[in-house]
């Protein structure tokens, strides 16, 4: 029993930590906010940044704006690449396909390579579309009829 008591006071312990630090994060991202300049840059995240600054700031500042989409990703796919993310988080900015090849500085034929061993990897069926499944990891529902009605893979 008292091994019981020390182990749910630990769990109470790590959970309240866990808060905390949550509270931390959550106010760092509203001071970021709360910067003129900082919200302009985030207003304007475009998938240019990738090429003008980076992966690593594009990866935060897409992160700012979509706080729960790679977390979400990497618990749908574990063994997901890093390229594979940035192809996931170009298909939620709405590049297409000639988008993401500029911006990765391949050629349009790599992107739907890249996009076809990404369908096989998460067990996806050629005919379905990639955006699908992305929008799903989103928390986008589309109805069935939108579904069927989205480009393939545009």
């Amino acid at each position: 029993m008292r091994r019981a008591n020390e182990q749910f006071e630990r769990l109470t312990q790590e959970l309240k930590e866990s808060n905390t630090e949550k509270e931390r994060v959550t106010q760092e991202i509203e001071e970021f906010l709360k910067s003129t300049d900082n919200r302009k840059e985030m207003e304007t995240l475009t998938p240019h940044i990738l090429k003008e600054g980076g992966e690593v700031k594009f990866r935060q500042c897409f992160e700012l704006l979509y706080p729960l989409f790679l977390h979400r990703l990497r618990e749908r796919v574990p063994s997901i690449t890093r390229r594979e993310e940035i192809l996931s988080m170009l298909i939620v900015l709405k590049q297409d396909n000639k988008e993401i090849a500029e911006l990765l500085a391949i050629a349009p034929r790599s992107v739907l390579m890249l996009r076809h061993r990404f369908r096989q990897k998460i067990g996806m069926a050629t005919e379905l579309s990639l955006e699908n499944f992305i929008d799903d990891t989103l928390g986008i529902h589309n109805s069935e009829d939108n579904r069927q009605n989205r480009v393939k893979e545009r």
